[in-house]
């Protein structure tokens, strides 16, 4: 259970962090969401490769039967 409590006070640290940097412009963020484009960036192409491979597992295979 502590190890638990130490690591989310770990990333709420972190995110506090990248949130304060942000503000104080260490960090590029031109549309003034107060998260950085890099992490935006990121996010987006890790969700187009997840979305890829969620339709990768999705797909039919042959010899398989609809579900009812």
């Amino acid at each position: 259970m502590q190890t638990i409590v130490i690591i989310l006070s770990i990333l709420l640290f972190a995110a506090v962090a990248m949130i304060v940097a942000t503000y104080l412009g260490k960090f590029k963020d031109t549309d003034k969401d107060g998260i950085p484009d890099s992490v935006e960036e990121f996010v987006d192409e890790k969700t187009g490769e997840v979305i890829e491979v969620v339709k990768k597992f999705k797909r039919k295979k042959p010899g398989r039967k609809k579900k009812k």
